[in-house]
């Protein structure tokens, strides 16, 4: 139902039968609360998340972070304590915190209207550029940077991630696509790979298709309830994992 609201070009009859009339909810690149337009940015989304409350988070392109509520309309940007303006994957932690990161300046923790900022540093290339953030069913955060591997808080610090073969096989990745399916595996894709790391195990293995080639720039990975995983990729369409075989849809 919700998937139908969010591309119906007039949602609001859909949602007059379907939904609360207090729910926030995005359809393409306006907020609606119940069938009445809420927020209209005027810009680019590119990714969403509702938090705890019921707020949606918008991150923008060119327009920073941008909070709706029943009752207040927020935008956060550089005027009034972020460093950029364009920002990407946006995340809410157990605690109740919003991480946010943007290509250039690092990830920012935003919690009971304090922002906090990390840079990312690597050897011999100074300052990290982030990519994508993901949070595990367990809590833990991660963050993927361009060409230099998969990160991980520790709590007090991003740090690259340790277990297992993760700072080997990740060395010079871009994580970009991160799933978690009902066994308890972990999925990556990176631009060039894609990743599989059982419940079983600390260690990742590349997943290859049914002839041997490599799934590279997968950007939706998700599950259905017949527990087969999917994949969309930029580079070559649709794939299915089942009964341990990743084979390419037509």
């Amino acid at each position: 139902v919700l998937e139908e609201i969010v591309r119906a070009e007039d949602p609001r009859p859909l949602v007059e039968s379907y939904l609360p009339q207090d729910t926030l909810y995005l359809s393409g690149e306006k907020v609606y609360l119940g069938a009445h337009l809420a927020h209209d940015p005027g810009v680019r989304i590119i990714l969403s998340l509702r938090d705890q409350e019921g707020s949606l988070w918008l991150s923008t392109e060119g327009k920073g972070l941008q909070r709706v509520t029943k009752s207040l309309f927020q935008p956060l940007t550089t005027q009034n304590g972020l460093k950029r303006d364009n920002m990407y994957s946006v995340i809410q932690d157990a605690d109740g915190a919003i991480w946010a990161n943007s290509l250039e300046e690092g990830v920012t923790r935003i919690k009971d209207d304090r922002v906090e900022f990390w840079e990312f540093d690597t050897p011999h290339v100074g300052v990290a550029l982030i990519v994508s953030m993901f949070k595990n069913k367990e809590g833990e955060l991660f963050a993927g940077l361009l060409g230099r591997g998969l990160n991980h808080f520790d709590g007090n610090t991003w740090r690259t991630y340790s277990k297992g073969n993760a700072p080997e096989i990740f060395e010079e990745e871009t994580p970009e696509a991160y799933f978690e399916d009902r066994e308890g595996d972990f999925w990556i894709g990176t631009r060039n790979r894609l990743f599989r790391r059982s419940a079983s195990s600390d260690d990742f293995a590349e997943v290859v298709d049914s002839e041997g080639g490599r799934v590279s720039k997968a950007v939706v990975i998700d599950e259905d309830y017949k527990h087969r995983i999917w994949f969309g990729t930029h580079t070559r369409g649709l794939f299915r994992y089942q009964e341990q075989k990743l084979q390419h849809v037509p």
